[in-house]
């Protein structure tokens, strides 16, 4: 803490920057007594983990209370209290009646600082102010000989008096106990002004002499008092010192004869002055205990005030909090420790906040280990409300430091551009600029939307800008900087249409078929506003990528319906219904008129004859074949198709002449002539049957059964004719 008040010293001003975090330091260090007290009742509370039904709470702690557990009722009425918000009068009675109780077990165990805790609790449930529950909490206060927290209560009842309206009797209890007090930081001038004070407020003898047996002798001498009386008697206040003579020959050890001569020439002067003082005389135990029992819980007897102090010294002596304060030297130090606090707040309070400090570190070597973190935060918090104006000061300047920075960067008037100097009206600028774009002046169009690129926008403003930007470099070629601006729409309205139309014009130009460009076609392909370029486009990149789908037929359909004529889209609905398996009378209508308008596609023919072959039309599969073999005789598909079909229609011989036919039209091909004579060795030689034999001439990589040498074109694990496994 120390150094950090040192760092804060020596160079505040040359590390302005750092204010934010002096702040968060001084924001979890500095924290009020008000603070403290908070904390310190919430701690003394605790809610059922498990929170359960309200009336079942209630039952337990009527048993509870029948039980004489007070703490377990303090609970559940708290749980209660915590669920529906507020308690009942008979509950919050009860409530009282326990805690009152469980003060007397704490207070019979020296537990002060639950005790006050639960006082504390007493006085929140109470809807008035009751004087003699704070009354109460005074004497546990003096009880646990916390004379700063007892003082600074007095202090703060003194200041609310008037609002409080306290009568005589409870303003001289306040008063008998700040002298007590005083007594202990051995201030004897305020002690004997408090006391004296209590005297004038109520004259009761026995209660005055309560408050003097704390005082004489243990810490203050009584002749202290007499010659106060003597400085009161100079002044011409004779009631005051009148009492204070009196109080002293009550408390001297030895009669005083001086207190004799003193008193004797105050009453000739004033003999009414005899009547300051009353005897109280012994009451009934009922008039005695009506002050405590007015609260309706707490039953002793007597005055509960007068009783717990006049037990102060003994319970101080068992004390472990001041059990290891023996001696006059121990007594001595921490009655300084107390007056120094005192003195520091009192400056602190005045804001004398230099002064405050400096009694703080005297007070530091007196105190122990856990006030002296008090003390510190208490150094730092006057700290820092003696550079108050200074800090203001820097974080004012920071301030406009910062807006002068924003102002300048982030200012849509321009300090070196008189045409944007003054003020721009936005809309009239979109205005402007669409219409030059409407009448082909696109270079006047972003000359004029260029002046509000900089300018802060709204997202609508922002997207018409850009667009228009766009369009306006599209027509003029630049498409670097329409794509730019058309990108920059898309941040804003990511579905804005017409920024997609005029990307893929853009990517349509230039030739672009990047991932992107595809991307944005297909878009515009799903809503349905795609041009003929672009579905061009997007089948010519699936054919690339090898992409056969429904969304690729649709494509190649709607460019069909545009271009009839088109040979990339109906060869894809071919592959199409290939890879789909499909061989209904769509499918075939479709790929024959493909055949007759493209012959010499091998690939599309090929499929035309799986087809006709899944459908069992072997003489069109005959006739087909016949004329594909003239520009397509190597195909060895093309021959097991073609064999397969002539076996199916039972003519053997037939195929011997076809080969025949082909091996002198085609002498050259190797695979024409080793079929022809496999064949003839076959069937011609051998005289063999031909469905078992033939497919040894074209068992070249296809799915031939290896029994009944069945070509099967479907891809099964097993032949369609015989049911045997197949071995590819």
């Amino acid at each position: 803490m120390i150094m950090i008040i040192n760092f804060f010293k020596s160079s505040f001003f040359k590390h302005m920057l750092c204010l934010p975090a002096v702040i968060l330091i001084s924001f979890f260090l500095f924290r009020t007594p008000a603070t403290a007290q908070s904390e310190a009742a919430s701690s003394s509370s605790a809610y059922p983990v498990s929170v359960c039904d309200s009336s079942e709470l209630v039952n337990d702690a009527r048993n509870f209370f029948r039980q004489k557990d007070y703490l377990n009722v303090i609970n559940r009425l708290e749980s209660v209290m915590y669920i529906e918000k507020n308690l009942s009068a008979d509950l919050k009675d009860m409530l009282t009646e326990a805690l009152a109780k469980q003060i007397e077990s704490e207070l019979a165990k020296s537990d002060y600082k639950n005790a006050a805790s639960y006082n504390i609790k007493i006085l929140s449930l109470k809807e008035n102010f009751d004087f003699v529950w704070l009354n109460k909490l005074l004497n546990i206060y003096m009880l646990s000989a916390n004379y700063r927290k007892t003082h600074e209560l007095c202090l703060e009842i003194l200041k609310k008096q008037g609002l409080l309206a306290l009568d005589n009797q409870s303003l001289a209890k306040i008063y008998g106990k700040l002298s007590v007090v005083y007594a202990t930081f051995r201030d004897s001038a305020k002690s004997f002004e408090s006391l004296i004070e209590a005297a004038l407020k109520d004259g009761d003898v026995k209660t005055i002499n309560s408050y003097t047996t704390l005082i004489f002798p243990a810490h203050l001498d009584a002749k202290l008092l007499f010659d106060h009386a003597v400085a009161l008697a100079d002044k011409k206040m004779a009631k005051e010192a009148y009492i204070a003579a009196y109080l002293y020959k009550r408390s001297a050890e030895k009669p005083d004869a001086r207190a004799e001569e003193l008193l004797a020439a105050l009453l000739k002067k004033d003999p009414s002055l005899k009547n300051t003082f009353t005897e109280s005389t012994p009451s009934s135990p009922a008039a005695a205990t009506s002050e405590i029992t007015s609260a309706g819980v707490w039953r002793s007897e007597g005055d509960t005030s007068m009783v717990v102090l006049s037990n102060v010294p003994a319970k101080l002596k068992n004390d472990p909090s001041v059990s290891g304060r023996t001696g006059r030297s121990s007594r001595q130090a921490g009655s300084d420790l107390d007056m120094a606090l005192l003195r520091a707040d009192e400056l602190f309070e005045s804001q004398k906040y230099e002064d405050a400090i400096a009694e703080y570190e005297k007070a530091k070597p007196l105190a122990g280990e856990d006030m002296k973190k008090d003390i510190d935060r208490k150094i730092f918090s006057a700290y820092w409300h003696s550079k108050e104006d200074y800090i203001k000061f820097a974080a004012y300047s920071i301030i406009l430091i910062v807006l002068a920075i924003l102002f300048y960067y982030f200012n849509p008037m321009s300090f070196f551009n008189k045409e944007q100097y003054s003020l721009i009206s936005v809309a009239k600028t979109l205005k402007s600029g669409i219409e030059a774009i409407e009448a082909k002046k696109y270079s006047k169009a972003i000359e004029d939307l260029e002046k509000l690129v900089d300018m802060k926008l709204s997202n609508t403003e922002t997207v018409a800008l850009f667009l228009n930007l766009g369009v306006a470099y599209y027509h003029i070629n630049s498409y670097a900087n329409a794509l730019m601006a058309l990108k920059k729409v898309l941040q804003y309205d990511y579905e804005n249409i017409d920024a997609y139309k005029f990307l893929a014009r853009i990517y349509v130009k230039t030739k672009d078929r990047s991932f992107k460009a595809i991307e944005v076609f297909s878009f515009l392909i799903n809503k349905k506003m795609a041009d003929l370029e672009m579905l061009k486009a997007v089948l010519n990149h699936n054919v690339s990528q090898n992409s056969v789908d429904e969304f690729g037929v649709q494509i190649a359909g709607d460019i069909l319906a545009a271009d009839p004529s088109n040979e990339t889209a109906a060869r894809f609905i071919v592959k199409y219904f290939n890879k789909v398996k499909r061989f209904d009378d769509e499918a075939l209508k479709f790929m024959e008129k493909f055949v007759e308008s493209y012959p010499r596609d091998v690939d599309s023919r090929v499929i035309y004859l799986e087809t006709l072959y899944r459908r069992k039309d072997f003489k069109k599969i005959v006739s087909e074949c016949s004329v594909l073999f003239s520009y397509a005789c190597d195909n060895i598909l093309i021959h097991s198709i073609f064999i397969d079909s002539i076996v199916n229609l039972n003519k053997p011989q037939m195929l011997v002449s076809e080969y025949q036919r082909l091996a002198h039209e085609n002498p050259g091909s190797i695979i024409v002539n080793f079929i022809s004579q496999s064949l003839n060795s076959i069937i011609v030689d051998k005289k063999r049957m031909p469905q078992v034999e033939y497919a040894l001439a074209v068992r070249v990589n296809f799915s031939v059964c290896n029994k009944c040498f069945h070509l099967n074109l479907n891809e099964f694990n097993n032949c369609q004719r015989c049911g045997s496994a197949l071995k590819i």
